[in-house]
């Protein structure tokens, strides 16, 4: 009886083609896992990024213009009209509309250096008060001096610090102005603004009775600018200090402002913005990886078509219109 004792060299190239061929195919699969992992990877990121960024601008949108006991249709004074720093108070007088809820700018804000700087496109001004009122002990009878309840915590009280920006409000006017100082007194806290009021000037918002709240003042920016690896994010600046980086991947931002007429404006064509009562926001934002996709595509991003992208990546634009409440 013949033994066999080994393969020839036929076998043995059969048995490799067909190991290659079996191998071939578990790498196919393998690959194409992986791309559909890494798309769909890439697909949640950019779709969580772009809701928390909408969700974030959204609701400093709802808050802008809030100034306490207040309405657009009472008096509001201010002792920063006209002077200089980065509040954005300062440049506009009030009383009246002008004191502006929401303001846009294109590339750069007149006056004012963000850091990290901004790239080219729109860049959303929001400006309100928050915080936990400081609740007015007694009538301000004395000039540049208010008495508030509580008691100091770190040189602070509520949020207000020396050099805030704070309004104070009774429900019939209110004033904005600069802490100067704050010091316990008693069991209250005194609150030094330096201001005229009370005094010769002796108006519904000059004088303030006990009761009336006090609360810091913010203004933020959002702006998309470079991170420290070079990608694209949306920044948010509060009051004039440097950006910090929310969202990476944010590409581009487009704004849109609705006036009270019903159309909507780029920034650059509106005249007042005391008349803007609602502001539509666009987000492009881009995955990190290249050629994710077979060809470069094309997105809408504020009514008008982009350029296609050679690097590939994954894109979605996100949108989102919002009414400012202290405008309707």
């Amino acid at each position: 009886m013949y033994r066999q004792k080994g393969l020839s060299l036929v076998e043995l190239m059969v048995a490799i083609a067909l190991g290659l061929v079996l191998m071939g195919g578990v790498i196919q699969l393998f690959l194409s896992s992986r791309i559909v992992f890494s798309t769909q990877q890439a697909l949640s990121r950019v779709q969580e990024n772009g809701r928390f960024a909408i969700e974030f601008i959204t609701r400093d949108l709802r808050q802008a213009g809030y100034t306490g006991c207040t309405s657009r249709n009472l008096p509001v004074m201010s002792d920063l009209a006209g002077a200089a720093g980065l509040s954005f108070w300062n440049a506009y007088t009030l009383p009246s509309d002008a004191m502006l809820a929401v303001q846009g700018f294109e590339d750069a804000i007149t006056g004012v250096t963000l850091a990290p700087a901004p790239l080219s496109g729109d860049i959303l001004v929001v400006r309100y008060a928050d915080g936990v009122p400081s609740v007015l002990a007694a009538d301000n009878t004395v000039a540049g001096q208010l008495s508030l309840r509580g008691s100091l915590a770190n040189g602070c009280l509520n949020g207000l610090c020396q050099n805030t920006t704070a309004i104070v409000s009774n429900c019939v006017g209110a004033r904005i102005f600069r802490v100067a100082s704050l010091a316990t007194d008693g069991a209250n806290v005194r609150l030094n603004h330096g201001g005229p009021w009370p005094g010769a000037f002796v108006s519904t918002s000059g004088n303030f009775v006990a009761g009336g709240e006090v609360l810091p003042m913010f203004t933020v920016a959002y702006y998309v600018a470079n991170n420290p690896s070079g990608q694209p994010s949306l920044y948010r600046a509060v009051n004039g200090v440097n950006g910090i980086e929310m969202v990476e991947g944010v590409e581009r931002m487009v704004l849109r402002f609705r006036h009270e007429n019903g159309d909507y404006l780029e920034s650059s064509e509106v005249t007042n913005w005391a008349l803007i009562n609602g502001v539509r926001v666009e987000l492009l934002l881009q995955a990190n990886e290249n050629n994710m996709l077979d060809e470069a595509q094309t997105y809408t991003l504020g009514g008008e078509e982009t350029d296609s992208f050679a690097d590939r990546r994954y894109r979605q634009v996100f949108g989102t219109t919002v009414a400012v409440r202290s405008r309707i």
